[in-house]
């Protein structure tokens, strides 16, 4: 079984070829069960956080790109 971390940077590598929300849609299908079955944030040695739902929110910051209102820039233009 492939590990969470390495689905996280299978994801970081296709979502430069994402056109439209059907593929955003597909990529984040694939690593939902990533997170929810297995999977977990590991804080040092210390402690496991284990993921017990799963929601995403993706805003591009391209031009064309895929835009959700609830998803925005948080930092100020200075």
């Amino acid at each position: 079984m492939e590990k969470l971390i390495e689905k996280i940077k299978g994801f970081e590598k296709n979502i430069k070829k994402v056109t439209n929300e059907t593929e955003l849609q597909n990529l984040f299908e694939k690593l939902a069960p990533a997170f929810l079955y297995g999977g977990y944030i590991k804080v040092r040695d210390d402690y496991r956080i284990y993921v017990k739902t799963v929601e995403f929110y993706f805003h591009s910051e391209k031009e064309n790109g895929i835009h959700d209102p609830i998803v925005y820039h948080r930092m100020e233009e200075t």
